[in-house]
Order: structure tokens, then sequence, then C-alpha cells
């Protein structure tokens, strides 16, 4: 995921070089993306033992975030959910009922956060015939409230386009994540991507590291964007100023975090 991320990225940002005489801009959004908030029965992913039950209640609202990209009048977008995964039909629906000229399939990629306490991503999928509760029942109610939410989202981040600078960096944090197979090989590093307004001022950070959002076990029946959202409203609350945090995922495979001591699944997470 990180090389695709980086490599999707660049292809974004590549016709930004002076000499290429196009100016990078960028639009940011977010909004609620838990069916919840109109009484839909909401499935939570990450665990076959939860048995298809519906959420609970709410612990922390879960997000679809966009940034949306025009460079020399091409647009690409990048949108992060707080789900366990993300099937193909949430992007092309999204798409469909956003309607903002010149963004294709090709130029869209959705990262799912993999939250164990968000959306299951078999219940977005329309793929999904085998009505097995295990795995996530597909819900049409949850993919129309989703695909609804993130078009309005993608809509949003089009009326905020403007001109933007953009830089990156990385760094390792040992011991913060661990292979659960007992194996060495894991992925320690952690990238991130800001954008700044013309004037300077931070706008949006999108932060990409490898882990499972596992905090909270299958017993918790509460929506949560888990210890994803937690940097992320963390982060947005040290920048202020309305800077907006966006998540996506590594190649997590069998990464789980750790690190933390004490207190409860939440505080921990």
């Amino acid at each position: 995921m990180k090389c695709a991320l980086a490599v999707w990225a660049g292809g974004c940002l590549a016709n930004a070089a002076p000499a290429a005489g196009a100016t990078l801009k960028a639009g940011v959004a977010r909004v609620s993306i838990n069916p919840m908030e109109e009484k839909i029965p909401t499935p939570l992913g990450g665990y076959g033992a939860r048995e298809g039950k519906p959420a609970a209640g709410t612990l922390d609202t879960i997000y679809g975030k966009v940034i949306l990209f025009e460079v020399g009048g091409q647009k690409s977008a990048l949108i992060t959910v707080d789900t366990c995964t993300v099937p193909i039909c949430v992007a092309e629906e999204t798409l469909k009922k956003a309607g903002i000229e010149g963004l294709k399939l090709e130029r869209l990629l959705i990262c799912a956060s993999h939250t164990h306490a968000g959306l299951e991503g078999y219940a977005l999928d329309r793929r999904n015939v085998a009505n097995n509760p295990h795995i996530g029942v597909f819900s049409e109610p949850v993919l129309s409230f989703v695909t609804d939410r993130l078009a309005k989202a993608l809509r949003e981040a089009q009326g905020t386009l403007q001109s933007v600078k953009a830089a990156s960096g990385a760094v390792e944090l040992p011991g913060m994540n661990r292979n659960r197979r007992g194996s060495k090989s894991v992925d320690p590093q952690l990238t991130v991507l800001r954008l700044d307004k013309a004037d300077g001022s931070p706008w949006a950070v999108l932060v990409n590291y490898t882990a499972h959002g596992t905090f909270v076990g299958a017993q918790d029946m509460l929506v949560s964007a888990e210890w994803a959202g937690s940097m992320q409203r963390t982060v947005e609350d040290l920048f202020g100023g309305g800077v907006v945090c966006l998540y996506a995922n590594g190649a997590e495979g069998d990464i789980s975090p750790q690190g933390r001591s004490g207190g409860s699944d939440y505080e921990q997470a």
C-alpha cells in the first residue's frame, strides 16, 4: 500500500514542476459516514465473531475525507474512509453521484483505515452474494448512505480548489507495531504528505502507517475509527485552524499495533 500510495501521489504531483508551467491545486473536505445517524442498522467489520450484529452505539465519528487535486486541468482524488475494507462499487457509485467533470475512476484512490470498529466492507459490496454474517451481509441502505456522503464531500472539495504547496517526509517508529505471526518482518516507517495553502498555512495532512485497528475486541459494539481516528483527531487539534488529517493504512498483512500500556482499550488506542 505504501508503494502504491507513493506512486499514485507522485503521478498526481508530477506535473506540478515549474517547467511544466502547471499549478498544483487541491480541495479538501470531510464528512461523517456513520449510517446510525439515519437510524440505519450498521454492521461493524473486522471480527466474524460479531455474526453481523449491528452496532449498539457510537463512540466517535467515523469519516470519509477527501483531497481533490487539479494539475494542468487534470483532476484526481484521494478519499480515506473509516471502514474495515472498501469495495470497487463504492468508488464507482460515489463518482457517478458526485458528477465531478474530468474525474475518472482510474484517477481515484479510496483507502480504508481498516478499523475493526468501523463499517464492514462486505456490507458495502454489491458483489457480496454469500449472505454470510461472519464476513458481512450486503446492505443497500448502508452503501447508498456512504456513497451519498462521499459524493457530497467530493463536491465540497471541488468548491474549495485553490493553489497549494506540497511536501512529504518519513520517519521510523520502531516498537510501535509488530507481526502477529512472530516474524521479524514489519514496516516501521510512517510517511506524511502535507499540503499548505499559498500563504503557507497548513491545510491537509495525509498519514500512511502500517497497523490493524485492533485495540478493541469482538465484544465491542460501538462505532469507532479506533487508534487511527484518535491519531487524526490529535493531529487536527495540534494544528488547529480547520486542518484535515487523513489516514491510509500500509501493507498491513498481520501487522498489529503495540507500544501502548494501561487503561481501557479506548485509552490505549
